[in-house]
């Protein structure tokens, strides 16, 4: 991996600057101006093994999977395998829409960009 992601992280809490998995499939939608432009990365199932993941429980019944790499600094002597990982960058404008798969990976750049469905 030889260009990690890089972005001004003022405002944001820790879980937000992390990889997550939804297990159920999602639509994000961009909040943002049409004029503006934002990035979500999704990452396919089969990319778990290079994320260096563990659960987050919410509360005592619901949890989440998330990665313990981060997006913006990625430590590839910590985590060597993410170099391997595949993922696809997705601009997105105001007013547009994504539809994410049950099981998919996804960070988005920034999260306050964004709502999810």
């Amino acid at each position: 991996y030889e260009n990690p992601v890089s972005f001004n992280d003022t405002g944001r809490k820790m879980s937000d600057k992390r990889i997550h998995r939804y297990f159920s499939s999602k639509i994000i939608s961009c909040d943002l101006p049409r004029t503006k432009q934002s990035y979500i990365f999704i990452f396919a199932p089969s990319q778990t093994e290079n994320l260096y993941t563990s659960y987050f429980k919410i509360n005592p019944i619901k949890q989440k999977q998330i990665s313990n790499v981060l997006m913006y600094d990625i430590d590839l002597n910590k985590y060597p395998l993410y170099k391997n990982s595949v993922y696809t960058e997705i601009p997105l404008s105001g007013n547009q829409s994504l539809y994410v798969p049950r099981g998919w990976w996804i960070y988005t750049d920034p999260p306050e960009s964004f709502t999810i469905f």
